[in-house]
């Protein structure tokens, strides 16, 4: 035993295992459990005193220094379990939106705006912090406020979720609005311009007669007709079919 042993308090003392009986003795101090953590040479004292700390600035301000890999870990999973602590027992919403932020379990934070009647404003700002569509068209299935599921379909561009929630949201108006919005996104490109082309073809193929003088004046109100329905789709006779249209037109003028 060092002299200085004889005056020192027992969580200073030189030997490891006369600090590891100290540490449970304090465990109600936690001044003493923080200096315990920062300044003991050994990390398995530090560890014990770890244990025993509640506190999330003090373990992330470990998190950021501590150099042995034993001791980190013990921070890192102590402060988790103060996180989740403050999350499933606390009243004070501005707390567990901060605890969440820092736990960062999307999961989790879903699960909490699911569970609990939270103001539009708090909702909004959790399902900003959810990143993860599926976890967010799940939200919808729920009976949550029409603003927050308006919110979550603004949110998603992925056709898969987008389709989710226009089958499965409790709402009907928000399966509305995602079907909507997967009109606008998903719309084939290309259908306009093939109907155009379907009704062009129509023009040249219905021209497609023998002109006799028994059916000269049908051949004529054809013509009319097909040359009003092609200048409505290709006034400027731009068409891959123009030429044969034109073709088909000169043999009944």
């Amino acid at each position: 035993m060092a002299l200085r042993d004889l005056f020192a308090p027992k969580w200073k003392h030189s030997r490891v295992d006369v600090r590891l009986k100290a540490v449970e003795a304090v465990c109600k101090d936690q001044a003493i459990l923080k200096e315990i953590a920062t300044t003991d040479s050994s990390p398995q004292v530090r560890i014990a005193a770890l244990k025993l700390i509640d506190g999330d600035q003090f373990l992330e301000s470990i998190i950021q220094t501590e150099k042995d890999a034993l001791v980190l870990e013990t921070a890192k999973k102590q402060r988790e379990a103060f996180l989740k602590k403050i999350i499933a027992s606390s009243d004070d919403q501005k707390q567990v939106i901060s605890a969440l932020e820092k736990y960062g379990n999307e999961k989790v934070t879903a699960t909490y705006l699911c569970d609990h009647n939270l103001d539009i404003s708090t909702q909004r700002t959790l399902v900003v912090m959810i990143k993860s569509n599926q976890l967010l068209a799940k939200i919808t299935e729920h009976e949550c406020a029409f603003e927050i599921a308006e919110q979550i379909v603004s949110q998603i561009n992925e056709k898969e979720y987008l389709e989710r929630i226009a089958q499965k949201a409790s709402n009907k108006k928000i399966r509305t609005i995602a079907q909507e919005k997967i009109d606008k996104l998903f719309a084939d490109p290309l259908a306009e311009e093939r109907e155009i082309t379907r009704k062009l073809k129509l023009c040249c193929t219905g021209m497609d007669i023998e002109v006799t003088p028994q059916n000269y004046s049908q051949a004529v109100d054809l013509l009319e007709i097909s040359r009003n329905m092609w200048n409505k789709y290709d006034p400027q006779r731009t068409h891959p079919l123009a030429e044969t249209f034109a073709a088909a037109e000169n043999v009944l003028v």
